[in-house]
């Protein structure tokens, strides 16, 4: 139970819904007073993590618990409908086998052998929607100068950010979720050969540029009622992103201007994109759906936040492909609300 308590409280506090005072003194003496959140926005403590993951697996060889890493669970062992083991691969002296009665599996989004493999074995599964479109990057200084007008730049000010959505009539919703001010886009693929963008913060929040995912809804009368469509759609475009973005790794980009005149870019304005190993400067269409595309176009003129630098486009700029802001669909609207969910 001790274990427990640790772990939940040190994820409330990351999130911001429990205080550094809550805290193990182990904790609280490895880490920073700043680690006591109080607005759980995308980003946050990410420039403490790494001291925090040194604690956390301090503790688990404390309490002689065994953590592995580099490996992953390649089959389960089942006598029936009976648990005996799970099969590790990769392990360092080759495949091995744990015994086990119990097996708690808490895979990510980018999990899709998991996946193949639970649906294989008929744990029931079911298509959901989610969502896709791109990751945008502004000047920091502009969202600030958007919002706080004549008190931008004041250093009791934070760094700028925003919750942007709006329904359109074709009937789909465009929201932006894990807006990251003060950071950096960031290669988030978990296959070769494909391209997936994201974001994030340091503690610090202190970089040029802001940015978010400005994505639409879709659902399996987009991809497919196979439980397993939407994975099959997300790797195509994440293949067409690959190749539109000209091999290794470059993501595909385009200034938001050129992407509303349904034209290609040639290069960067104001904002210089952030992400690594770097862009293809582009027209973005071939690698969105049709209707994405279009209501892309129909949802970026209404951002509020943006209205204020809409008529020189230097406000926003860059468009990055992103394909895995997953979401359940009865959690859409808070998505869009709150974004560290």
């Amino acid at each position: 139970m001790r274990k427990v308590i640790f772990f939940l409280l040190l994820a409330l506090c990351l999130t911001g819904q429990a205080t550094a005072a809550e805290l193990p003194a182990e904790l609280t003496e490895a880490a920073p007073e700043a680690v006591s959140l109080v607005s759980g926005d995308a980003g946050d403590g990410f420039g403490l993590l790494s001291g925090l993951e040194t604690l956390m697996r301090e503790a688990l060889a404390e309490w002689k618990e065994e953590l592995f890493s580099g490996v992953r669970a390649a089959a389960a062992i089942m006598a029936g409908v009976i648990l005996l083991g799970v099969v590790e691969s990769a392990a360092p002296e080759g495949r091995e086998t744990l015994p086990c009665r119990s097996l708690i599996l808490a895979p990510g989004h980018s999990a899709r052998d998991t996946f193949e493999a639970l649906y294989k074995r008929g744990v029931p599964m079911e298509a959901k929607p989610f969502a896709v479109g791109v990751r945008i990057e502004h000047r920091q200084s502009d969202c600030d100068a958007a919002q706080y007008r004549q008190y931008a730049g004041h250093p009791g000010l934070p760094a700028s950010t925003y919750k942007l959505s709006c329904h359109l009539p074709n009937g789909r919703s465009v929201f932006s979720f894990c807006v990251c001010p003060g950071g950096t886009v960031v290669a988030a693929a978990s296959e070769p050969e494909r391209i997936v963008t994201n974001g994030m913060s340091e503690f610090a929040r202190d970089k040029e540029n802001i940015n978010g995912a400005i994505l639409v809804n879709v659902t399996p009368e987009d991809f497919g009622k196979d439980a397993l469509a939407g994975v099959a759609f997300q790797r195509q475009l994440e293949a067409a992103a690959y190749t539109l973005g000209g091999g290794g790794y470059r993501a595909p980009a385009q200034r938001v201007e050129d992407f509303l005149r349904k034209q290609p870019s040639e290069g960067p304005g104001a904002v210089e994109p952030t992400y690594r190993p770097g862009v293809t400067w582009t027209d973005l269409s071939p690698c969105l759906p049709g209707y994405v595309t279009d209501t892309l176009r129909d949802a970026l003129p209404q951002g509020t936040v943006l209205q204020p630098n809409l008529e020189n486009h230097e406000f926003y700029k860059t468009c990055y492909p992103i394909f895995r802001e997953l979401y359940r669909a009865n959690r859409e609207s808070m998505y869009a609300l709150q974004d560290n969910l």
